[in-house]
């Protein structure tokens, strides 16, 4: 398995003097979601760019949930972060949840978008993930405020889809061990995180990634923090 290369250290110039390394690294990212995966790809890639990080790798594995998947390729050995997210009717195979859980448990890094709190994936357990359960869904303008500093959503602009309604779930409690770094204008939990293993929720759906080019570049950001390479 590749290392991830993190923000390597420092290197010393004069007494007192350090300069930090940018990010660099390679991240192999395992996407399970819906049919939309494949412009949530291209949006990733356009955000990284525009993010500025050239000496970061992210490939992406496409995941769809159907009935045959069973998310047995979900290893350590084969990937780096799950990005997962769901939405109506797709068909779970009953071992996808398990496997999920054993890629966390292994040390699996992950991001989650909606509706994972709204839609059941039967046998994954929650508390791997940063929110609890919900059973609901809303719309609101995802206007990010942040509450907690984090490389996650530094130098991303606070307007994440434009002055538009988007998807989310309302009420979204965080985990015990879970951290809320940033809400939406209702109040509404927006970003949460978990660490050992780092795991972020955003309360956003990847599905619209193509349209909000700063929603897309916090999924990045997410991404990239969650595999150590962005610290």
């Amino acid at each position: 398995m590749p290392s991830l290369a993190t923000f390597a250290g420092t290197q010393g110039y004069g007494r007192g003097a350090r300069a930090t390394a940018a990010p660099s690294g390679t991240i192999r990212v395992n996407i399970i979601g819906d049919s939309n995966i494949a412009s949530i790809v291209t949006a990733l890639n356009n955000a990284k760019t525009a993010l500025g990080y050239p000496a970061v790798t992210i490939t992406y594995t496409q995941s769809p949930i159907v009935a045959g998947y069973t998310g047995s390729n979900l290893t350590t050995a084969n990937f780096d972060v799950l990005l997962l997210y769901m939405n109506g009717g797709l068909s779970v195979n009953a071992s996808l949840g398990a496997n999920i859980n054993a890629f966390i448990a292994a040390g699996g890094k992950a991001v989650y978008g909606v509706f994972l709190w709204n839609i059941t994936i039967s046998g994954l357990t929650y508390t791997n993930t940063p929110f609890v359960y919900r059973g609901a869904q809303s719309n609101e303008v995802a206007t990010m405020t942040v509450t907690v500093v984090s490389p996650i959503t530094t130098g991303i602009t606070a307007t994440l889809s434009n002055g538009a309604s988007t998807y989310n779930q309302p009420s979204l409690v965080a985990q015990s061990d879970a951290t809320v770094i940033a809400t939406a204008p209702s109040g509404n939990s927006l970003v949460a995180t978990q660490v050992n293993p780092r795991r972020v929720g955003i309360n956003m759906f990847p599905g619209v990634l193509s349209s909000y080019s700063n929603a897309a570049k916090l999924f990045v950001n997410a991404i990239m923090w969650a595999a150590g390479v962005l610290n």
